[in-house]
C-alpha cells in the first residue's frame, strides 16, 4: 500500500519514525519532513522569522508555498491511504478532508486530549488512540503484531506519558482552549512514542 503521512512539524521525528515501522511492514511512505524519496521539503520559517509577519495573501504569494502545494498533492494524489497524526493543524486536516474526497482511505492516529472532538472526523475510515498504533498497522497489511507482553508493558506507559504532560502542560481536566490542548498532545508524544519505539525494538517487534 501507498501511505502519505500528514501532520505538523512539531512532529517531525514521530512522523519519521511512524514512517519507518509502515515501511518495515512493506508499505511505500510519503512523509513531508523526509526528502529521502527525493520529494520537496518546505518550512515556513525559512522565509519569515515571526508567523505573525505572515498573512494568507503573502504566504500564498511565496514560489516555494506555491511549490509545496503542488509537491504535497502530486503524493496524495499518488497514494492509496492517508494516515493524518494528531495534534496537528489545518493543513494535514484539509489533505485529509481532500484525499477522502478523492477516493483515498482515510486514517486518524494520536493522542486526544479530554474536551477535544471533531463531528466531521466522522468521514474517517478508522480513529485510532495513542496506544493503537498495532491496530492501525493491522487495518493498513501489518506483517508482524504485538504480542501480549508487549502491550501490557506498552500500557504502563500510557499513565507515565500523561502524567508527564499534565506536569509540563498542564492537566488536561482544566479549561483549555484549543492551542493548549495541542500543546498538551505534542507534550504527550514526545513522552510516549520514543519509549513505545524502544520496547517494540527490544522485543524485536520492528
Amino acid at each position: 500500500m501507498k501511505i502519505y503521512i500528514a501532520t505538523s512539524w512539531k512532529n517531525e521525528e514521530l512522523a519519521k519514525n511512524v514512517a519507518a515501522l509502515f515501511r518495515r511492514d512493506g508499505h511505500e511512505v510519503d512523509c513531508f519532513c523526509d526528502p529521502s524519496n527525493g520529494r520537496y521539503c518546505f518550512r515556513w520559517t525559512d522565509h519569515f522569522k515571526d508567523i505573525k509577519e505572515a498573512n494568507v495573501f503573502s504566504f500564498l504569494a511565496l514560489p516555494d508555498a506555491r511549490k509545496a502545494f503542488r509537491e504535497d498533492k502530486k503524493w496524495i494524489d499518488w497514494c492509496d491511504a492517508l494516515v493524518m497524526i494528531y495534534p496537528c493543524g489545518n493543513s494535514a486536516h484539509l489533505e485529509g478532508g481532500y484525499a477522502k474526497g478523492t477516493g483515498k482511505k482515510f486514517y486518524i492516529w494520536g493522542a486526544f486530549p479530554e474536551g477535544y472532538f471533531e463531528n466531521m472526523y466522522g468521514f474517517a475510515d478508522g480513529i485510532f488512540g495513542p496506544e493503537d498504533l498495532p491496530r492501525l498497522r493491522k487495518r493498513l497489511g501489518v506483517l508482524k503484531m504485538t504480542n501480549k507482553e508487549y502491550e501490557k508493558e506498552r500500557d504502563k506507559l500510557i499513565p507515565e506519558a500523561a502524567r508527564y504532560a499534565d506536569k509540563e502542560a498542564g492537566p488536561t481536566r482544566i479549561n483549555k482552549n484549543e492551542h493548549q490542548r495541542k500543546e498538551w498532545g505534542f507534550v504527550w508524544n514526545r513522552a510516549f512514542h520514543p519509549k513505545m519505539n524502544e520496547l517494540a525494538k527490544e522485543k524485536g517487534l520492528t
